[in-house]
């Protein structure tokens, strides 16, 4: 960007004068205040909206919970620019902030020492996001510029209050806002797109939360529960002696081995304390599943819950294998 720095001119009124350090300070710390205040009393519902929709719609989802989190943040950065850009545009009214007025000073060209354009007093306050930075010079150069003022080609000067305002460009205002905000999207799209694929991610996470949650099944879910009606319909005429209604659930499969749950009720009551019939039973259905359990070579580990004959009684029998 080109420098608009120009010699400065002889000053065409009496009154522009440097201002003072105190005054100079002072300039720059209250609009500072000012700014931040508005702009947090501006700000305050869309945080409330923020707070309030991540934890009305996170609940106990973290997909959920994420998704709300990104949405709002995209929320308050499209508020923050439009923020940011008033206090870029804070002396483009005949070159004076609030804090400018108060103190009695304003915005000048150094090339005619006319009061600044709209677009040169937006150009010189870019720079206002390394505050502490553009402060320190403000202090220790003997012209009172900072960073921003050679930017734009201009400097601060203190204002008589006889002093006529010049009329206002209220076109040249609103293209200076305007500027802002364009240039303050830029800068701030990145973050914005960078939010968007961490929204879409935990939208991605939502759906498969989702199938979860509604009982939707994978594909591998969905071979466990075929083998499990297979080795069902296998386990009950081999235990037909013994048992009804048996059901086989595999709990787990790993590469070292199956943990497998057999469940049943007793066909007489008989079985529930004779120790041989129940050794039997436990080694037959222990037998079937290492024979038609793919890889058999590997162990299987389980148990077997047999319930009472009686469907009144809530006696039961659970052996390990």
């Amino acid at each position: 960007m080109e420098i608009l720095d120009e010699p400065l001119s002889q000053a065409k009124t009496p009154e522009q004068r440097v201002p003072e350090v105190g005054n100079r300070l002072a300039m720059m710390v209250l609009d500072h205040i000012i700014f931040s205040t508005v702009s947090a009393m501006v700000l305050l519902p869309f945080w409330f909206v923020f707070i309030f929709s991540t934890i009305k719609e996170g609940g106990p989802n973290p997909a959920t919970g994420a998704k709300a989190v990104f949405g709002g943040l995209q929320i308050v950065m499209v508020a923050y620019i439009f923020i940011i850009a008033f206090y870029l545009c804070k002396d483009v009214i005949n070159g004076r902030s609030p804090a400018k007025r108060i103190i009695g000073a304003r915005v000048i060209s150094m090339s005619t020492g006319e009061t600044a354009t709209p677009m040169r007093c937006m150009l010189r306050n870019i720079t206002l996001l390394f505050w502490p930075i553009e402060a320190l010079l403000a202090l220790i150069t003997s012209d009172r510029r900072r960073l921003g003022d050679y930017l734009a080609g201009t400097r601060v000067v203190m204002q008589a209050p006889d002093n006529p305002a010049p009329a206002l460009n209220w076109g040249s205002i609103l293209m200076s806002y305007l500027l802002a905000t364009g240039l303050l999207a830029l800068a701030i799209l990145p973050f914005y797109f960078l939010t968007t694929v961490l929204q879409s991610k935990s939208l991605e996470n939502l759906e498969k939360y989702k199938s979860f949650d509604d009982g939707d099944t994978s594909d591998t879910t969905t071979l466990a529960s075929e083998m499990d009606e297979s080795l069902t319909s296998m386990m009950e005429p081999v235990l037909a002696d013994y048992l009804t209604y048996v059901q086989v659930q595999t709990v787990e499969q790993s590469p070292d081995n199956y943990v497998v749950d057999i469940s049943g009720s007793a066909l007489l009551d008989d079985l529930m304390n004779d120790e041989e019939q129940l050794n039997t039973v436990l080694e037959t259905a222990r037998n079937l599943l290492e024979d038609k359990l793919p890889e058999a070579s590997l162990p299987v580990k389980g148990r077997l819950v047999i319930r009472s004959a009686d469907p009144d009684s809530k006696e039961m029998r659970i052996l390990s294998f």
